[in-house]
This record gives structure tokens, C-alpha cells and sequence, in this order.
């Protein structure tokens, strides 16, 4: 209040000032002290609105008395969006073991392709080229888990996805007869497996285990990630 009422002694003197000065000078405008007393109870009136948080009105040099429109709320800006790259972005070149159907050893190569977001696709062809022949084409997708304070050294991930297996004739175990032989043939496969990718040089080492069918085509397979982009998970 003691701010408000200074500020209206303030405006008085000032009008009283200009009015003693038209005065003076013998102006002969046609303004008045009833116009000068009306004009000081509208910018009062305006200055009393601004400190109640109302919107207030404003003399123009014309005299007219206008409400100007509330300053719009300044909106932030969207953050950036992450927006990553598509495509492949590395290649390795991988070894394993398999187990149950096919009991034999892998060679292969795995891609890595980057879809834009946090999932990055597994395409993999593996080749058995000891024990059992089988020829295996995949397709998973690798997603990244928490990692904590270990994330400065690699990255665990779950991988899940389908895959197609051709298997050659085996043979029957001679000596026990445990197992019993079978033409082979190609089945589809759900793959559900768990890894980890280390950092390693200019690379990425990998190891993961992977079961498909849930126990019918296991492998243990591990590589060399030879990077030509970025890693997105």
C-alpha cells in the first residue's frame, strides 16, 4: 500500500507540474484541469488493477481507454529427440558350440542392424562343421539391461526372436543305443537367449547362450563385433 500511494503522489505532482506549465505558456489546447483530473483517476485506476493482478487498462495519447490481451505463456521448447541412425552398423564373426539336437560346432556370422530406437535386430547364419551337419538363419532382437555402474565396461542384453534350422541324418550311438537316428529336416525355432557385449579395442567381444524351442537347439556362441557405425542398446 505505502508503495501504491507513493506512486500516486508521484503521478499527481507530475500531472500538476505539466498542467502549471501549459498554463504558463498560455496554452490554449483546450485541456482542461476537469481532463487532467479525469485522466489521473484512469491511470490510477489502471495502476490498481496491475498491482491486484487484474489486467489493466491504458491510455492512449488519443484518450481512448483500451484492455490490451494477456502476454501468451512462453511454452518451453520440446527437448531434442534421440534420433538414431538405421542400418547396419556392425558385423562379427562367430564361434560356438551346439547342444541338445545337434551336438556340434559353429561357425557363423552375426550383423547388427540399428531400427531408429532402443531395439537393435540379430540377423545370424551359423554353419555346423564338426559333429552333426546343420545349417541355422536367424532373426532376434537384442534388448540392453541395466547395467549400472558396470555399463562403462559392456552391455548385457536378452535376445529373442525365430530362426529356421536345417539338420542332416544323425546316427544312433552304437555302443549305449541311446539314441535313436533321424532323417533331420528344417523346423522353426522361437529363440530366447542372454548375453553380454564387452568393450574391447575399437570393438565389441560378445558372448551369449541361446535355446531354441526351449531346449531343442541350444548353442553357446561367442564373436567379434568390427564396428563401422554405433551401438544402439
Amino acid at each position: 500500500e505505502d508503495d501504491l500511494e507513493a506512486i500516486e503522489r508521484r503521478v499527481e505532482d507530475r500531472i500538476a507540474d505539466r498542467l502549471g506549465d501549459r498554463m504558463r505558456d498560455g496554452d490554449r489546447s483546450g485541456v482542461t484541469a476537469a481532463d487532467l483530473a479525469a485522466l489521473e483517476a484512469r491511470l490510477l485506476r489502471a495502476m490498481q488493477q496491475a498491482m491486484a493482478g487484474q489486467r489493466p487498462t491504458v491510455v492512449t495519447p488519443q484518450g481512448e481507454v483500451v484492455t490490451p490481451a494477456p502476454a501468451r505463456p512462453v511454452v518451453p521448447a520440446e527437448p531434442a529427440r534421440d534420433l538414431r541412425r538405421r542400418g547396419f552398423y556392425g558385423i562379427s564373426p562367430t564361434i560356438g558350440l551346439g547342444f541338445g539336437e545337434t551336438g556340434n560346432v559353429l561357425v557363423g556370422l552375426r550383423g547388427e542392424y540399428a531400427s531408429g530406437g532402443t531395439i537393435t535386430y540379430l540377423p545370424e547364419l551359423l554353419v555346423g562343421v564338426a559333429g552333426r551337419r546343420m545349417f541355422s538363419a536367424n532373426l532376434d532382437a537384442a534388448f540392453g539391461l541395466p547395467a549400472g555402474r558396470l555399463s562403462t565396461y559392456g552391455t548385457p542384453y536378452v535376445r529373442l526372436g525365430v530362426g529356421a534350422v536345417n539338420l542332416g541324418d544323425s546316427e544312433a550311438d552304437l555302443d549305449t543305443f541311446d539314441d535313436d537316428p533321424d532323417d533331420g529336416g528344417t523346423s522353426l525355432a522361437l529363440n530366447l537367449g542372454l548375453g553380454a557385449e564387452l568393450t574391447v579395442g575399437g570393438g565389441r567381444f560378445f558372448t551369449d547362450f541361446t535355446t531354441g524351442n526351449f531346449g531343442e537347439f541350444n548353442r553357446l556362441t561367442a564373436g567379434y563385433r568390427f564396428p563401422f557405425g554405433r551401438r544402439t542398446y
